[in-house]
């Protein structure tokens, strides 16, 4: 049985997320109008702080909602510190609206959940390293966004979902998604980074994806240590062409070897020693 989560609504503890006789004028339900993010908490600190308040404030300014980017972090080191443990997560949306698209000004809404785990052996900064997988590439697709909502995790998800249960149908964990372009994007609910001709390299995510917490801090400590890790545009084919490693990332999860690529088996060491020069 699911435990129920912690609930804060703009900062103050709440008892439910959404009543239901105001849910149908929520404009998150009926727009997906706003973005959400989680990430892991260990001893009350969220863990690549910087980097989710980066996203942060992308995503409030790129749909232009209402609220100082200074009063949402608060409100999340708050639900961190009270939670100390385990998963956050934040959604900010619109909140309630007339019929219509044309959106109210009004300050956004502000919902974190909390779901409260024993304490994770594991440092504030220290990047996960979870056990090797075999993968292979879903046969459905993304679709192109436009431009201003590029990188952002708003609140539409239906191609994940779809994706999710392409992922459950073949009994796999994760796999790699293209776009309507055959070009390599990311896993379902992961950025991923592969070595091919002995290079690190991971998409480029200019037209398509998201852009995950963990692939910037990632990117940010290849960059630290001079480790050359290039975006490229990959078709399926190029992609598989001298590939010798591969790894899927988000934050919750941390790094995610691949064993295997559909009938490639594939360098698990590598990742390894790519995690040990990280951490």
């Amino acid at each position: 049985m699911t435990r129920q989560p912690l609930l804060w609504k703009n900062g103050e503890a709440s008892e439910t997320a959404y009543p239901d006789e105001r849910v149908t004028f929520e404009r998150a339900f009926n727009y997906g109008d706003g973005f959400f993010s989680t990430a892991r908490v260990i001893e009350g600190q969220v863990q690549f702080w910087e980097q989710h308040q980066v996203r942060n404030r992308h995503g409030l300014r790129a749909l232009r909602l209402t609220l100082p980017d200074e009063t949402l972090s608060q409100w999340i080191i708050n639900a961190a510190h009270a939670l100390q443990n385990g998963r956050v997560k934040w959604l900010v949306s619109r909140g309630l609206g007339e019929p219509g698209y044309v959106p109210p000004r009004q300050p956004a809404r502000v919902d974190l959940m909390g779901w409260p785990e024993v304490k994770i052996h594991q440092a504030l900064h220290a990047i996960r390293l979870s056990a090797g997988i075999h993968t292979g590439h879903l046969t459905q697709v993304l679709g192109l966004p436009m431009p201003a909502l590029v990188g952002l995790k708003t609140l539409n998800r239906l191609e994940q979902v779809l994706l999710s249960q392409e992922l459950a149908d073949r009994r796999l964990s994760e796999a790699l998604v293209t776009d309507l372009n055959g070009i390599v994007v990311e896993g379902v609910s992961s950025n991923c980074f592969f070595k091919r001709h002995g290079q690190w390299q991971t998409p480029d995510l200019s037209q398509a994806g998201i852009h995950g917490v963990m692939r910037a801090e990632i990117l940010t400590r290849c960059a630290q240590h001079g480790i050359l890790c290039e975006p490229v545009r990959l078709t399926l084919k190029q992609f598989s062409e001298g590939l010798e490693a591969l790894f899927f990332c988000n934050s919750l999860k941390g790094m995610q070897p691949v064993n295997q690529y559909n009938d490639t088996i594939l360098d698990f060491k590598a990742v390894q020693h790519l995690h040990s020069l990280l951490c």
